[in-house]
């Protein structure tokens, strides 16, 4: 039962990424709030995990931060406190993710190795793989940036409220919908996708690499 809760845990931090990639761009209270709440019951399946055993990290770093994101985001929306924010909303999450990433690296505490030590067997070397989640997290900073490089351009370029629409439940309308198909549903999806299957092979070559020095430093 732990190993499929598990999955069920990473499987809710994506899908709250899917859901809110596929309908920010057409009405961002909904796609943040549906985000918020899939991410918070990320959260309390993987505490069940914790308790259980099944994960040696809760709660985890990049778990806490999008929910906590896109909790904000929904209650600044809802309560219509920045106008601006129903345009940039998708922007501001994937450049606070981008931003967090670049921090835990730096502080030496990346995200991705939360997430890596379920899967550490006892005799690896934890400093190489800590070394190595921290190259994979710095990845993953460069891939967020991207991400929100493509929202940007369609919030600015392509995005403006539908005329007269007063209710709470606001929404995007675009002059292009090929642009913002492409631009805001496509791109951030396609650079979710590559990146979760790019990232484990990049993880395994940097710890290639950081052992391989490691043997050729000098006693």
């Amino acid at each position: 039962m732990a190993r499929p809760l598990r999955v069920l845990a990473r499987f809710l931090t994506l899908a709250a990424a899917m859901a809110a990639a596929l309908v920010m761009s057409w009405k961002p209270l909904l796609g943040s709030s549906s985000a918020a709440g899939l991410s918070l019951l990320s959260i309390i399946l993987d505490g069940i995990n914790y308790r259980q055993g099944a994960t040696k990290c809760w709660p985890k770093i990049l778990d806490a931060s999008l929910a906590v994101l896109w909790t904000a985001c929904s209650i600044l929306l809802f309560l219509r406190t920045f106008d601006w924010l129903w345009r940039y909303a998708g922007l501001v999450i994937l450049a606070s993710l981008s931003l967090l990433s670049c921090i835990s690296a730096c502080l030496r505490r990346p995200w991705v190795w939360q997430v890596a030590m379920d899967h550490v067997e006892a005799h690896e070397n934890r400093l190489v793989l800590r070394q190595a989640s921290n190259v994979v997290t710095l990845y993953w900073a460069l891939l967020f940036a991207l991400m929100a490089t493509g929202v940007a351009v369609n919030s600015c370029c392509n995005t403006q409220l539908a005329a007269g629409d007063t209710g709470e439940t606001r929404t995007l309308v675009h002059p292009s919908q090929t642009m913002n198909l492409l631009l805001g549903v496509c791109w951030p999806s396609l650079v979710l996708v590559l990146g979760a299957r790019s990232s484990e092979r990049l993880g395994r070559y940097a710890t290639k690499r950081l052992h391989h020095g490691q043997h050729l430093a000098p006693e």
